[in-house]
């Protein structure tokens, strides 16, 4: 036994060092860089590089994943192998594959490279240059930036950036995505006047980020800014934008201007701006606050901090022994350098003269004193009556709800802001968000630093806004497809087709996903993504798991769909492809 156990030593001992990996037949590597050379040619655009960045369209992502799909010819080839044949980043490549990237692969499927067909331009023309780019667009596969460099460079088009978009837009071939925030509220405008020096002030907090030794450290750096003459009076470094930051800038400006207390002093509507010590420390003057969502009610302070980030690079990195005390005095240092130095540069809107110098000067008369209080006392009245109007729109129970979750949360609502704002989105969104919210913290994954009402209220927006999309959605579908709908019949046509040409529940599902991903419209995504629904129901319990694979690292490919349409979508064929029992 002695003898046989020191043969069989020999041949056990392995060297140092992961085992090579097994070389990939040359003609095998040549026939996938042809593959994705020929993918290239049919797909202008898809992919491009500027600045060192590749730039990838939806189509060769998922083109490129399907080579790896069961029964793909990039299946049994070693990763890096593949990736220097198609000439793709290591990294990229893996993070396209990052789902289930270890599990097997041995169930077959054929990977059909559908094209969807060009939208119909909505008009015609004779016109060759215009109806060059109506005939080209559709095959584009890039950016519309893109496009317009290729019209310019390669077709020879003397056309701008404005013109081509115009000619697309009127076309049916590309849709304008407004920019314009919502309307805002009549209330909000007006909010801000200059009369004189001292009248109103204007308090907020920024962010600051110092990287010490390779470590980051998040500051708060609240400031109060003079709306008359944009001077920064007041300015602390804290650990975080709480209530006590407000009263310490606040007496931090009384001492800069030696006293003078300001007539009226905006805030935003963060909670801890209704604490008692605030309401307490700015008793001496009115509280106001400024109209959410809405950066103009705090126009000086946001273009101090706007110039603060031009003047000074983010975040602020320190080289040196320091510890966490060090770097919040170097970020008040540098704070307080800058904004001294602002309030001591000349400005033409102060008519060559410093905003300090304009500010400690400033000696306003009986009758500006008196017409600026009752402008202030007409912005508070507009607040309560925009409060009174809010109040009397939304459901006392879910009011109650509300601020009962938010006391057991640990969520400051000093003054029932917080349940007000959110009591208007419907029972089921908002103990949905609250359970996820809950959950969240239970499990530790909610975001650093992130503030708890301003998250929970996105949570239940996000719900709200998804279910009103689904259910919409659904009914649409269900109401069009029991009246028959003209642009259901080309969609019925296809799938028709579909079925008839794929072999098997498998490609079957395939294909309907892979054309729910490409949909340009969401009835045509609902219609789809229906039939792919009923297809995975009825896979073989065998062909499951290496199926799901695959659809998970497409959808995770199609960064051109929007995310939770991807998160849903995913969601669901995993429920239809594996139910559980209720």
């Amino acid at each position: 036994m002695l003898g046989r156990l020191r043969a069989g030593v020999e041949t056990l001992a392995r060297p140092a060092g992961r085992p090579a990996e097994p070389k990939a037949d040359s003609d095998t590597l040549v026939t996938l860089a042809k593959s994705v050379i020929s993918f290239l040619k049919e797909h202008p655009g898809c992919c491009t590089n500027s600045d060192g960045r590749g730039f990838y369209h939806d189509d060769f992502r998922r083109f490129v994943v399907g080579l790896f799909a069961p029964g793909g010819p990039a299946v049994h080839i070693p990763i890096g192998q593949v990736a220097h044949a198609i000439d793709l980043p290591l990294g990229t490549l893996k993070d396209w594959l990052h789902v289930a990237l270890s599990g097997p692969a041995s169930t077959p499927l054929s990977q059909s490279q559908h094209q969807g067909s060009p939208a119909e331009p909505i008009f015609s023309t004779t016109e060759p240059q215009i109806a060059t780019l109506l005939a080209e667009y559709p095959n584009w596969k890039g950016t519309l930036s893109g496009f317009c460099e290729y019209a310019r460079t390669e077709l020879g088009l003397p056309f701008g950036r404005g013109f081509i978009t115009t000619v697309l837009s009127a076309a049916g071939l590309h849709t304008l995505r407004p920019r314009n925030r919502p309307h805002q509220a009549p209330w909000s405008r007006g909010a801000m006047r200059r009369d004189f020096p001292g009248m109103q002030w204007f308090g907020d907090g920024k962010q600051l980020a110092i990287v010490l030794r390779g470590e980051r450290f998040t500051f708060n750096l609240e400031a109060f800014v003079d709306g008359a003459t944009a001077a920064t009076v007041g300015a602390i470094v804290s650990a975080t934008e709480d209530a006590q930051a407000v009263v310490d800038a606040f007496h931090d400006g009384l001492c800069t201007v030696e006293g003078q207390i300001p007539m009226a002093v905006t805030l935003d509507n963060r909670p801890s701006n209704d604490a008692p010590e605030v309401e307490q420390t700015l008793s001496c003057c009115e509280l106001l606050h400024a109209t959410p969502a809405r950066g103009q009610a705090k126009a000086p302070v946001e273009g101090a901090f706007g110039l603060f980030e031009q003047a000074l690079p983010s975040p602020l990195v320190v080289s040196g022994d320091t510890d966490q005390d060090i770097a919040a005095s170097i970020s008040e240092l540098v704070s307080r350098a800058y904004f001294l130095g602002r309030n001591g540069r000349p400005t033409s809107r102060l008519e060559g003269r410093t905003p300090a110098d304009s500010y400690m000067d400033a000696c306003p008369t009986e009758e500006q004193i008196e017409d600026a209080k009752q402008w202030i006392l007409e912005l508070r009245r507009r607040e309560e009556v925009a409060r009174t109007t809010r109040l009397r729109r939304t459901d006392p129970i879910r009011r109650d709800l509300l601020r009962t979750e938010l006391a057991r949360l640990e969520i400051d609502d000093p003054k029932g802001k917080i349940a007000l704002s959110l009591a208007g989105y419907s029972m089921d969104a908002i103990v949905t968000g609250i359970a996820l919210f809950e959950a969240k913290r239970q499990q530790g994954t909610l975001p650093e630093n992130c503030l708890p009402d301003r998250y929970l209220g996105g949570i239940i927006r996000n719900v709200e806004e998804r279910e009103f999309i689904e259910r919409t959605a659904r009914k649409l579908l269900e109401l069009r497809l029991g009246v028959n709908d003209k642009q259901l019949a080309p969609l019925r046509a296809q799938a028709a087709d579909v079925e008839a040409a794929a072999n098997g529940p498998v490609q079957h599902t395939h294909e309907f996903v892979l054309r729910a991903l490409q949909a340009d419209s969401t009835i045509a995504f609902r219609f789809w993504s229906s039939r792919a629904l009923d297809a995975i129901g009825i896979v073989h319990p065998s062909e499951v798991e290496h199926l799901c694979i695959h659809l998970g690292r497409m959808i995770a490919a199609s960064f051109r769909v929007d995310i939770k349409r991807r998160e849903r979508f995913l969601a669901d064929l995993m429920a239809a492809a594996v139910p559980v029992a209720a």
